[in-house]
């Protein structure tokens, strides 16, 4: 991929490039030797280290969420509102 990009792709542009646009010089390429003895390597699974979370513990973290989702909510139709009334924040 000899071109140049000014900004990041997006995950639909990087779909849309086919593998002849895509440079590999940079990239040392595998051999016959690499290929004959390549073999799987399955992770190992990890152990959960997570504790279930008692109902109360639910209950106040989501009000506290809420809470501040409400407060956001405020700010931003404050904003919107200085907005239209050509108040800069």
């Amino acid at each position: 991929m000899n071109k140049k990009y000014n900004k990041p792709l997006t995950v639909k542009e990087i779909a849309a490039i086919t593998d002849s646009e895509i440079d590999y010089s940079d990239i040392p390429e595998l051999g016959d030797r690499f290929w004959n003895t390549a073999r799987l390597v399955e992770p190992r699974s990890k152990q959960s280290k997570s504790r279930p979370i008692s109902e109360l513990t639910k209950g106040w973290s989501q009000e506290r969420l809420d809470a501040v989702e409400g407060r956001v909510e405020e700010i931003r139709s404050m904003l919107i509102a200085g907005e239209k009334s050509g108040i800069s924040a």
